[in-house]
């Protein structure tokens, strides 16, 4: 369990933050296919991390805007209605998740915590330290699923 979170730790703190920027806006916009069917996909965004709304006095004064609803049908008689968030808003919190990306690993993976997580909300590859893995969320409820199976196992044998 350590071992996992140490090298997820360190995998996630070699990503640089506008990689991680340029991630939460290309893929961590729409949900994933099998949360919402494969129709959407993010054609535009900018080229760098940019602010649409720049805090003043370390406040964040944000205008209400409006959430885009898609209905997608459910059955014949009902139908499942998801909301999208305003897009230059997504930028802008994925611009300080960005920023702030060590910090954010770090509370997210504590040194100290006895709470095992087997998943990480970025994609992050062993094979290729600093870069973007390939595996989305879907994919990593498998290998979490594998991860806990092999951790039980490991605990059932002791004595």
């Amino acid at each position: 369990m350590q071992a996992h979170r140490n090298v997820t730790r360190r995998l996630a703190k070699n990503l640089e933050w506008r990689r991680v920027y340029l991630w939460l806006i290309q893929h961590g916009y729409f949900p994933e296919s099998y949360v919402l069917p494969p129709c959407f996909k993010v054609s535009r965004h900018p080229d760098r991390p940019r602010l649409f709304v720049r805090p003043t006095s370390n406040r964040f004064q944000l205008t209400p805007k409006d959430t885009y609803k898609v209905h997608f049908p459910k059955t014949d008689l009902t139908d499942r209605t998801f909301g999208i968030m305003d897009p230059d808003l997504h930028n802008d919190i994925a611009y300080h998740i960005s920023r702030n990306w060590k910090t954010v690993v770090d509370r997210m993976l504590p040194n100290d915590s006895r709470v095992a997580c087997y998943s990480f909300p970025i994609p992050v590859d062993a094979k290729h330290p600093g870069r973007m893995g390939q595996l989305r969320s879907g994919r990593m409820i498998y290998e979490f699923i594998w991860m806990t199976e092999e951790d039980l196992a490991a605990r059932g044998k002791r004595p």
